[in-house]
């Protein structure tokens, strides 16, 4: 099949000229350009997926309803993140680097930067809703998986 069309315009020509015509009469919605953004800025996809070896949840066979502060470690290949979930987010991120960022992504609001102390102790109000951790150590990303406290 030829790229040329029958009135001269190549394929992508055409293509241009149809985006155009649907930009004029349908455009795509501001707010849906900004989803899309915000999805793709939640999405990591060079970043290690820190696994979880222990979920006091999980392992205690408890509900949600009985568990007052849950606890929950993750190992990746350089270290490790120890995170109780109660009322606040109270954590330890092992092993402490002067490079460490930690981020706090939450699904209801924009990212958080978590302050990390020198042993690599941290806090962080509880979010309302689904959240994880982004830790950056260098050029190293890695990121737990999202969370409901």
């Amino acid at each position: 099949m030829s790229d040329q069309q029958p009135d001269g315009l190549s394929d992508d020509e055409l293509l241009d000229l149809v985006a155009a015509a649907y930009e004029r009469h349908d455009p795509v919605p501001h707010s849906a350009e900004r989803f899309a953004l915000e999805a793709h800025r939640l999405v990591s996809f060079d970043a290690e997926l820190a696994e979880i070896v222990s979920d006091s949840l999980v392992d205690a066979g408890a509900d949600r309803s009985s568990a007052t502060v849950r606890t929950i470690e993750f190992t990746f290949s350089s270290g490790s993140i120890r995170i109780e979930c109660g009322s606040e987010l109270v954590g330890l991120v092992q092993p402490a680097s002067d490079d460490l960022r930690l981020r706090l992504d939450m699904s209801s609001g924009e990212p958080v930067e978590v302050e990390v102390s020198e042993g690599g102790f941290f806090t962080s109000p509880a979010p309302s809703g689904p959240f994880r951790f982004v830790l950056t150590v260098g050029s190293d990303v890695v990121r737990t998986e999202w969370l409901q406290a």
